[in-house]
């Protein structure tokens, strides 16, 4: 059995730009990446490219060195109270 990922991956960003017409806000996608590479900035730009397909918001935080915990919560904590 073949499955067509790019098939399945339509249907659901169909979908949900269906769904994102429906809300009364535009829904927001934040990242934290840290320590970027090359393959881990290629799999945000699919989901950012995706977040921007269904008409929502993409946020992207980078961090080049591993924050404490208290300063990634606090930032997490941050970025939602914006968005």
């Amino acid at each position: 059995m073949k499955i067509n990922g790019k098939e399945i991956a339509n249907y659901i960003i169909n979908h949900l730009s269906k769904e994102v017409k429906k809300l009364r806000r535009k829904p927001a996608f934040a990242v934290f990446l840290v320590k970027p590479s090359d393959e881990n900035i290629s799999f945000v730009k699919a989901k950012e490219k995706a977040t921007k397909a269904i008409n929502g918001s993409f946020h992207l935080i980078r961090a080049n060195t591993v924050p404490t915990f208290e300063k990634f919560a606090n930032k997490i904590k941050r970025t939602s109270e914006d968005h």
